[in-house]
């Protein structure tokens, strides 16, 4: 569960080896990608929002987006690549809605859509385009960037993807 405080004297990041994030919608979702370790072969963090992601959620993706890097060395310049974040959601107009208060803020947080809005979020997933209206791993690593669709290794063959986090309560 994430905490509804994710500033930096409450969670701190420790190693993270992720090369991107995927949020997704659903809690089932998140399931079936959890059980499936998608997390583990695409190297990526999953996170899920319950539906209308709540603030803690979206500060803990602004934070992650713009304070780690793909690889999951920490930025220290403004140049380096930020980790960017999927939005996995529902065609429709909820699922768009959602997708706009990630990436643009919510209007009753106005003021605080500096910390928490996420304006590089992509949405991928299902567009009123799809034909044939099933979701596939291979229809969704479709829509990432050749670059996220790497296994990354450690020698032994093992596949992983890691984020440290710490918390103080």
């Amino acid at each position: 569960s994430i905490p509804s405080i994710c500033e930096p004297d409450v969670i701190k990041f420790g190693d993270c080896s992720a090369d991107f994030i995927l949020h997704v919608e659903k809690d089932t979702v998140w399931r079936r990608f959890s059980e499936d370790k998608f997390w583990r072969k695409f190297n990526c963090i999953v996170t899920h929002g319950g539906g209308q992601p709540p603030r803690g959620v979206r500060r803990l993706l602004h934070r992650l987006h713009n304070e780690l890097q793909p690889g999951g060395k920490p930025r220290t310049s403004d140049t380096q690549k930020k980790l960017p974040v999927y939005c996995l959601l529902d065609n429709d107009p909820w699922g768009y809605y959602i997708y706009s208060v990630v990436k643009q803020g919510s209007i009753n947080l106005a003021f605080e859509s500096q910390r928490m809005a996420i304006p590089k979020a992509k949405f991928i997933g299902f567009s009123s385009a799809d034909p044939t209206g099933t979701v596939t791993v291979g229809t969704i690593l479709g829509r990432l960037p050749a670059a996220s669709c790497t296994l990354v290794g450690d020698g032994a063959g093992t596949k992983t993807s890691r984020c440290n986090m710490s918390f103080t309560p």
